[in-house]
Formats: C-alpha cells, sequence, structure tokens
C-alpha cells in the first residue's frame, strides 16, 4: 500500500500528465516531476493477489473501482490493476484489434467526424474494453471520441470526463513504474500497442525495437529526443512463456583465488529441470578464456537436468573470466534463466 505521504499520488502525476497533454510542458519535465513517486511492481505478488478474493488487489474488484472512475485508487492498485490483467485466464497480449484501424483512420481525417461515425467508433471501443479491460489504448481512444462528442453535438461532459480520467489511471498505472530512461526504470507494459501509445504521449519517435535479454525481458527503443538515447519497456508478461523463472548457483564464486589448477569441474545448479541450451560466454578480454577439458563437448547433465558440469583443464597460477548468460538456460515447460553473471577467478597451485 501507499505511505503516508503518497496518500492521494493520483492527483500529483495527474496534473503532470494534463500539463504534459495540454503542451505545457516537454515531456522529460512530467517524467523528473513523477520520478519520486516510481513503484517498481512485484509481477509474483500481482500474479498472487490479483487472482486471490480475499485480498484487497483482486482483480474485479478492482475493476469495479476503476469502471467507476475511482481517482481515490493508489499507484499500487492501479498497477495491480493493470499488470494483474495479464494474469487472468483469458489474457492474450498479442490479441488484435481490428476496430482500431478505423478509429485511427476517422480521427486523423481533417475536419470532425459526423455524430454517426463517433457513436459507431464508440461502440466499437466498448465491444473491445469488455474483452480487455485495462486496456488503455481503448481508454484513450474513448477519451478523444467522447470529448468530440460533448464538444460538437451536446454528448455527457461527464461520460467525456469519466472516460479521461480512465485513460489517466492506466496512464499512471504505466508511468509510474519507470522512466523508461535505462532498463533499470523500464517502464512496465502489457502489450507491445502500450508501448507504441506510451511513446506517442510522450512524444518520442522511436526505431524499431530490439528485446534485451537480462533479469528481465526488455524492448528498447533508440528515440534521441528530449536527452533520452534509448527507451525501455519491461514486457516479461507480454511474453509469460520466456520469463525468467529458474534461479541458479555456480560452484565458482567471482573473485575465488583458491581455484585449484589441474583438472577441475566447474557446475551451475538450477533450482528446476533445464533442457539442453546452455549459455556459458567469455569473460574480460585481459583474462584467460575457460579451457575445456574435452574440445569437442565438455558439457553434461544430471539425470534430472538440473546442475550441469563442464569439465575443465585449469593451469595453475592463471587468471580466468567466463559469463553466465542466465536467458540462455532454457526451462524444461517454459521459461529461462534469471540474469547473467561475469565471473573473474585465479588458480593456484
Amino acid at each position: 500500500m501507499a505511505s503516508a505521504q503518497q496518500e492521494n499520488p493520483v492527483d500529483e502525476i495527474v496534473n503532470e500528465i494534463v500539463s504534459l497533454a495540454n503542451n505545457d510542458r516537454t515531456p522529460t519535465d512530467a517524467i523528473d516531476s513523477a520520478r519520486q513517486i516510481f513503484v517498481t511492481p512485484d509481477l509474483e505478488q500481482i500474479k498472487r493477489e490479483s487472482n486471490d478474493r480475499q485480498s484487497p488487489h483482486y482483480f474485479r474488484t478492482l475493476a469495479k473501482r476503476f469502471a467507476q472512475a475511482d481517482t481515490s485508487l493508489t499507484i499500487e492498485e492501479m498497477q495491480a490493476f493493470y499488470l494483474g490483467a495479464a494474469f487472468q485466464k483469458d489474457f492474450n497480449p498479442d490479441m488484435s484489434f481490428a476496430q482500431y484501424d478505423t478509429i485511427l483512420e476517422m480521427l486523423d481525417r481533417e475536419g470532425v467526424p459526423s455524430k454517426a461515425e463517433l457513436k459507431h467508433a464508440l461502440a466499437l471501443t466498448e465491444k473491445v474494453g469488455k474483452a480487455a479491460p485495462a486496456d488503455i489504448c481503448t481508454y484513450y481512444y474513448q477519451h478523444r471520441l467522447r470529448s468530440l462528442l460533448a464538444e460538437h453535438y451536446g454528448g455527457s461532459r461527464r461520460e467525456a470526463d469519466k472516460a479521461e480520467t480512465r485513460f489517466l489511471l492506466l496512464w499512471i498505472a504505466i508511468a509510474s513504474t519507470g522512466d523508461g530512461t535505462s532498463w533499470q526504470k523500464a517502464m512496465y507494459v502489457t502489450r507491445p500497442s502500450h508501448e507504441k501509445l506510451m511513446m506517442y504521449l510522450y512524444d518520442f519517435q522511436p526505431k524499431e525495437p530490439i528485446m534485451i535479454w537480462g533479469a528481465h525481458l526488455y524492448d528498447a527503443f533508440r528515440v534521441k529526443q528530449y536527452g533520452v538515447d534509448t527507451l525501455f519497456f519491461n514486457v516479461d508478461v507480454v511474453r509469460p512463456e520466456l520469463m525468467p523463472v529458474a534461479n541458479y548457483t555456480c560452484n565458482i564464486a567471482d573473485g575465488a583465488t583458491d581455484i585449484p589448477g589441474g583438472p577441475f569441474v566447474l557446475q551451475i545448479f538450477f533450482d528446476r529441470k533445464m533442457l539442453d541450451s546452455i549459455g556459458l560466454g567469455r569473460g574480460r578480454d585481459d583474462r584467460e578464456m575457460l579451457p575445456y577439458a574435452d574440445e569437442w563437448y565438455p558439457f553434461s547433465w544430471n539425470e534430472d537436468h538440473t546442475v550441469l558440469s563442464v569439465r575443465l583443464d585449469l593451469a595453475p597460477h592463471t587468471a580466468y573470466s567466463f559469463s553466465i548468460t542466465g536467458p540462455n538456460f532454457i526451462v524444461d515447460g517454459g521459461g529461462r534463466a534469471k540474469g547473467s553473471q561475469l565471473i573473474d577467478f585465479t588458480t593456484g597451485d
């Protein structure tokens, strides 16, 4: 839950976002102001609580409050709602909303669309909203459509305001996870389309993304605008089959100086069954590479595929370096190992 000084942080970020939307300030101004109240989501906790009927973060409970445009929702509650949607049985990150092509084409035309066109487009977004209740694109379009109806055709101003509030709440849910300026501060999203919308809202014009493997999965976009070189999005929930889920340890610690020279078996211990893929590589250029005892295939797995053994032939009094790339180790049944390590060690006699 939010701390006392963050009892209602929604208003603060809303003011920043509205200011940005009105072109009063640059995108990085809004990012800098909101940076002090970033909350990194705990995906495992959200997954667990979003499906727990007794939890205040139960998805259906939060969905009802969101539908009412409840601005008393805290940052943690909005993150739990937005990201919790990805842990519901019917969630599909690749679901395609063909209706939006029609809506975009209409909104991009010169002039104001007719009342009939706006109502038809609004009905399409409401249909999508039922299938994807936490889709920020849906509420962005609803906000624009209802605002046009209210401004030009006497539509309900109250409904337009509620649509704007729901859109801003979802913007807050994403914007509060990080500023995206590094992989450590990546913004968390549940669909690729949300990356595009967030960059549009921040006025970034990106190149094609690159997926980055590490402790998590990231999409990185080179932008080189507003003092930002690359924008990072955490996409763990977009590709759950690729999520890092396995922990591992190694029998050589980084910085070790007591590894004996001669025949030695490097071992990596995993906490679940793995497939045959291996993620070992060279380390620092100023140190020796691992000297494999068998030039052709020095690797072997134990019977339950949880321990990888690598046969080495180490020279005495030598500085070695190697890397373990966790995501290159594939879990049997889906997922990858967490994180990567660079390990330096020195042999003795």
